[in-house]
């Protein structure tokens, strides 16, 4: 897979170089989210850890939803926390770093983040267990292999510049410099990504 975009870039920038406007196009090269390796060995089963009976229902993925009966939370957050691999919060408690909110119909009363690698589940004892994948990403976003790749070329960024990490919602503000338009009201940080550009 790598190969391939490799090659098809390639052939990408070997053809638009013959463009007459080549030398005034700017160029981004980049990603959604970053991966990591996932394992048979890693994974947590949160069925026999909460009462059947008062688990409403569940999100899959990372982070894992649970919403469990009202009244119950406590206790199931203690359970949980027991668990290995695992970090669970109450929704009201979910760090701010994240920018999960609060809405209640948004959001699982309860919020389950997988350490890096980590899949979890829940699924009865004698039901099959599904193939995990062999990589996957959600996890906590500032967590190195959760960082994409992001290469910036052409006439508006300065040559030879190594930028310091910075959030991938910044990307619409780079978007929006580049293109010279004014940007809609967001969450990103201009200062954080203005470095890579010509003054």
């Amino acid at each position: 897979q790598a190969e391939h975009i490799d090659s098809t870039l390639r052939y990408f920038f070997w053809k638009i170089r013959q463009s007459p406007v080549y030398d005034k196009i700017n160029f981004i090269v980049t990603a959604d989210h970053g991966m990591t390796e996932l394992s048979n060995d890693r994974i947590a089963n949160l069925y026999d850890v909460l009462d059947p009976q008062r688990v409403v229902r569940t999100v899959g993925g990372a982070p894992f939803g649970l919403e469990v009966e009202a009244g119950y939370e406590q206790e199931a957050l203690r359970a949980l926390r027991k668990v290995k691999g695992i970090r669970a919060f109450a929704r009201k408690d979910v760090p701010a770093k994240y920018n999960f909110g609060k809405h209640p119909t948004r959001i699982t009363n309860i919020v389950v983040m997988p350490d890096l690698g980590w899949t979890v589940e829940y699924r009865k004892p004698d039901v099959e267990r599904r193939p995990i994948g062999r990589g996957a990403h959600g996890f906590d976003c500032f967590d190195r292999d959760m960082s994409m790749v992001f290469y910036g070329t052409g006439p508006a960024f300065r040559k030879g510049y190594e930028q310091r990490s910075f959030q991938d919602l910044n990307i619409y503000l780079i978007l929006c410099h580049l293109l010279g338009i004014e940007p809609s009201e967001n969450d990103g940080d201009w200062r954080a990504v203005r470095k890579m550009f010509v003054e």
